[in-house]
């Protein structure tokens, strides 16, 4: 067992603000525990430690090898007795297994039979329970059979092996006979063609590197604990005059590993490049430091997939003045709301006012059909409900054709009977006509289902909007628990995993009764994940074509999986963090801080919000006013409020925050 050890303890200075030798110092301490709140790639886990109550932050259980994205399934190759394929991958070090996972699209295509791993023979016969519900044959290659370095598979024939005609990457190989030469050019069904075999590799141990972001640190929220050293921190924050920063971890390295650290800091509660400094080692603080936020990320960092570092704990010891005319006169009685969920992956909104989005807003005039809805969630059901009974869906019309994820092409083949529109179809009118209005929405893909979720501000989260789910059925419908608080994928995976959605209702009725609903559908909740966009309807590529006509083989969907050691392998981008699927929007967030004249803050307004157009502020009960995103505030003695909110380029109003503060001069 490792125990803890302490890295990098560091002496820094730096200037904030100008010295005031009457200022006392003061010395606190600042704890960064890993937790959920850490931003992190796939390529990192957290888990709870052996040793200790911390959690900690450590390199996955599980990583992929894949050369394909698949975006299309129609190419295959049936090979013929004699004929053999062959499949390369490189290892850096020899894991304890790899999960080969073969893409078999429907189960009625020939299995691989023989395969060589590495010279040594395998006979694999298909177990179709094993397929589970994605398309994808597999089998499983033991440690023995291995290597460093490049590994290679071979089927030989009779089999059907997919190919990838975008992926040239020179990791597929065909002959025709035994003794004859490898070749890369010759694939596909006409042997003229060249791309990657639709195989994907699973390896049973630790990636060799992965990266995590801790949340912005604020040098002014000091615990109030025995560790502490100091008074609590200000209601406001005041200026700093650092003196000297020392950091510490708790961080576990096994021989044959490495953690990086980095760090960057800024006058602003949010990064951006004119406010922050660029990240730099911990180990050389020579950059200049630009204000009381603070930053830090790790690499973890492996030669021996077997073993991966951790990191459970950093502590800034920080000692400094505080300078300001204001915080020590000033109690905030009513905090704002400022707590705010974040995805480790960037999500592109869409522009309503791109030509083609304002288009089909106005073509269809989904103003007019939102309307009489009071809240969001209401314009939601009434856009829903309206795309519900353009089409009966499922049948692939006139030209036996599939259409992409393109609204305006939808609403015009689908109704006409001159093209298939199924649930993809309704959920991708759905998202590209509520976003045309200002409102974040995204398709959500679960087993053999495509719906929709929005967010709501209404609600506070997101939650879904089926709107294709009952064939000859035409309404659109919604999940909502027993409090008529409405539900999104995580929400029915939970009780997928408990079998049990005795609390969920389906809103309108469904016609059945809700037991015979969910022994029905709740199984389609074994699964979800969502495209990092929805701006589809302007910006197509790249996107999986004919997506839901075939079975599930495109890698660009990020998927939920309840372990990085997942049931569902054969993905690359997957992740068991809530909030990298539910992520918070729309909140306008109030940060203050102190200046050096008597009876004026400044406040910093910024939030997660797409499209944003203004912020609006009222004072103390007054009128709302546009106002910039950082201002100063006079004071008034006694109490003074402060309200503020967002206004999207749609001109939709977003919720308001509120702070209330006693100034006493």
């Amino acid at each position: 067992m490792f125990q803890p050890v302490f890295r990098f303890a560091l002496l820094v200075t730096f200037m904030i603000a100008p010295c005031h030798a009457e200022e006392e110092t003061k010395e606190w301490v600042i704890a960064s525990f890993a937790s959920s709140e850490f931003q992190r790639d796939r390529f990192i886990d957290l888990v709870e430690s052996e040793d200790s109550s911390l959690q900690q932050l450590q390199l996955a259980p599980t990583y992929q090898i894949s050369d394909t994205m698949t975006r299309s399934s129609k190419v295959f190759d049936e090979l013929t007795e004699g004929e053999a394929a062959k499949k390369t991958f490189h290892l850096s070090s020899v894991p304890d297994s790899v999960r080969v996972l073969v893409y078999a699209r429907w189960n009625k295509h020939t299995a691989p039979g023989n395969i060589d791993v590495n010279g040594h023979r395998m006979v694999h016969e298909r177990d179709e329970e094993k397929m589970l519900t994605g398309g994808w044959d597999r089998f499983t290659i033991p440690r023995e059979s291995l290597r460093e370095g490049l590994n290679e598979i071979v089927f030989h024939g009779p089999c059907t092996l997919w190919l990838d005609e975008e992926a040239p990457a020179g990791n597929s190989f065909k002959r025709f006979s035994s003794g004859d030469e490898w070749r890369t050019e010759n694939l596909g069904p006409d042997d003229n063609r060249s791309g990657e075999w639709v195989i994907r590799i699973r390896v049973q141990g630790h990636p060799s590197e992965g990266t995590l972001v801790s949340p912005v640190i604020d040098l002014n929220e000091r615990p109030e604990s025995a560790e502490q050293v100091g008074d609590p921190h200000p209601d406001v924050s005041p200026l700093f005059e650092i003196e000297e920063i020392r950091n510490s971890w708790v961080a576990k390295t096994p021989e044959g590993t490495a953690i990086r650290y980095e760090a960057r800091t800024g006058s602003t509660p949010e990064f951006h490049p004119s406010t922050w400094t660029a990240w730099f080692s911990v180990g050389d603080w020579t950059d200049p430091v630009k204000g009381r936020f603070v930053q830090w990320r790790a690499t973890l960092v492996t030669e021996d997939t077997q073993k991966t570092p951790s990191v459970s704990l950093l502590h800034f010891h920080v000692r400094g003045k505080e300078l300001g005319a204001n915080h020590n006169e000033i109690e905030v009685t009513q905090a704002p709301d400022n707590a705010v969920k974040k995805s480790s992956y960037d999500f592109t909104y869409s522009d309503p006012h791109h030509p083609r989005m304002r288009h089909l807003r106005e073509k269809y005039d989904f103003e007019k059909i939102a309307a009489p809805g009071e809240t969001d969630a209401e314009k939601f059901m009434l856009i829903s409900d309206w795309i519900r009974k353009q089409w009966e869906g499922w049948k692939m019309g006139e030209y036996d054709y599939c259409p992409q994820w393109d609204a305006l092409e939808i609403l015009e083949l689908a109704p006409a009977g001159l093209g298939l529109g199924m649930c993809t179809h309704y959920a991708a009118t759905f998202v590209q006509a509520a976003a045309a209005l200002g409102y974040p929405a995204r398709s959500v893909i679960v087993d053999h289902h495509c719906l929709a979720e929005a967010w709501s501000d209404h609600y506070g989260k997101w939650m879904f909007v089926d709107t294709g789910l009952l064939a000859n059925n035409p309404i659109a419908v919604k999940y909502v628990d027993e409090n008529g608080i409405p539900l999104n994928a995580l929400d029915l995976h939970e009780r997928y995993l408990r079998d049990d959605a005795s609390d969920v209702t389906v809103v309108p009725d469904p016609s059945m009764t809700m037991e015979k609903f969910w022994e029905n559908y709740l199984n389609l909740y074994v699964r979800f994940g969502i495209p990092l966009r929805n701006d589809h309807l302007y910006n197509p590529m790249p996107q999986e074509l004919e997506h839901g006509h075939m079975q599930y083989h495109w890698d660009g969907y990020l998927w939920w999986t309840d372990d990085l050691d997942p049931k569902y392998p054969e993905y690359s981008l997957l992740t068991n963090r809530p909030e990298d699927f539910y992520w918070t929007l729309n909140k306008t967030v109030i940060d203050l801080e102190d200046t050096m004249e008597e009876g004026k803050i400044r406040v910093m307004l910024h939030g997660p919000i797409p499209n944003l157009e203004k912020f609006q502020i009222k004072k103390n009960g007054g009128e709302w006013m546009d106002a910039e995103s950082n201002f100063l505030w006079n004071l008034e003695s006694g109490e003074n409020t402060l309200e503020a909110r967002a206004v999207n380029t749609m001109e939709v109003v977003l919720p308001s925050n509120e702070l209330v503060l006693e100034y006493r001069p």
